[in-house]
């Protein structure tokens, strides 16, 4: 490790950002290659933020500067977390994708993982304190594995609510459970099963209601 820091000191920022923008262009190509006709290759660029212009064979724009548009997963509406390039050059959230097509039985696309799309965002996070408009974008189209993985410093609507559902949650799976009615019990304990970590707003305020301790308004 002490090598690689005397080596790092030895190489200037514009040597390290040429490095950086050499190793983003190499992910770039290695995804063209896989995407199977033109029309699939300029989809992937487009959410990039990569246009190419056919009469002076040239590109414009850059992977560091996608509309804030294209980095909305097409199906939820939501910042991209883990992002995958499907066949047809379409950036998609991978759960999102997989869930689609599992509910449409359709035959499963294949799918690559778009890290530089998955840098672009993580790497806006920087910019939420001092721009406005980046911060409310992401107010806007937060999800609750954007918040866990970027630690990010928002208040959206709504996820107060989230958390404090979690926090009841965590309740219910511990004393509640001893201290609510029997039907309850049994039915708090058919959602966690059915469910896993999930449990209905609907059912969150009835256990409220029931220890009126809890207020989630």
């Amino acid at each position: 490790m002490e090598n690689l820091i005397e080596l790092l000191e030895n190489f200037s920022v514009v040597e390290l950002q040429n490095a950086t923008l050499y190793y983003k262009k190499e992910i770039i190509k290695k995804t063209l290659r896989t995407l199977s006709t033109p029309n699939a290759r300029r989809k992937y660029l487009k959410q990039l933020g990569i246009t190419f212009d056919d009469k002076k064979q040239l590109f414009s724009g850059g992977a560091n500067y996608a509309e804030l548009e294209y980095l909305l997963c097409p199906i939820t509406n939501k910042i991209f977390v883990e992002p995958v390039v499907a066949e047809d050059g379409v950036t998609y959230e991978e759960s999102a994708l997989v869930a689609a097509q599992e509910a449409l039985n359709e035959t499963p696309l294949r799918f690559f993982p778009n890290n530089v799309m998955r840098n672009l965002v993580f790497s806006l996070k920087s910019e939420t304190p001092n721009d406005s408009r980046v911060r409310r974008f992401f107010e806007h189209h937060w999800n609750h594995e954007l918040i866990a993985q970027l630690g990010l410093d928002i208040n959206p609507p709504g996820l107060a609510r989230w958390r404090r559902s979690r926090l009841v949650l965590k309740l219910i799976k511990g004393f509640i459970l001893l201290i609510a009615p029997t039907v309850m019990n049994r039915r708090v304990e058919a959602a966690a099963r059915g469910e896993g970590d999930w449990i209905s707003l609907a059912l969150l305020y009835s256990l409220s209601h029931t220890l009126q301790k809890i207020d989630l308004e």
